[in-house]
């Protein structure tokens, strides 16, 4: 795992996680099946649950800036926090301040800015719910 001073200017620093093979690792995490060139921006904190996919290039981006020109340079940490068995697909951003629930799935490509409920399928930028996922018993009607 490395952690890099940020070059934009701004204070702190971001962290890109990879081992030998080039596959995107959080240490003390089990279970995480997670890809190359993943970028957690972990200044507000992130929590990953076991069972969890994060798949090629995904963003998880726990800091925004203040809207207003003059106040821009100020950050704002919000954690995002990820649930059980959750598949995170390439290319996904994940926003300051979201939860997805246990057994989600967000779409490659999807830019998260609101919770995702437990069970669902969101995609689209921004992301929207797509479908609920059936229950192994609903499955089996």
């Amino acid at each position: 795992m490395s952690r890099k001073e940020k070059t934009d200017g701004s204070s702190g620093y971001f962290s890109e996680i990879s081992d030998k093979r080039g596959a995107c690792r959080m240490r003390n995490l089990l279970s995480h099946a997670t890809a190359p060139s993943c970028h957690f921006q972990d200044q507000g904190g992130i929590t990953i649950g076991d069972g969890t996919l994060i798949g090629h290039n995904v963003v998880l981006a726990t800091l925004n800036h203040d809207e207003a020109p003059e106040r821009r340079q100020h950050t704002y940490p919000a954690p995002i926090v990820i649930g059980k068995n959750v598949w995170i697909g390439a290319n996904a951003t994940v926003t300051p301040g979201v939860t997805i629930s246990d057994g989600a799935i967000v779409a490659a490509g999807a830019v998260v800015t609101k919770d995702v409920p437990p069970m669902t399928v969101v995609g689209g930028v921004p992301a929207k719910i797509i479908k609920t996922i059936p229950s192994r018993e609903e499955a089996n009607e």
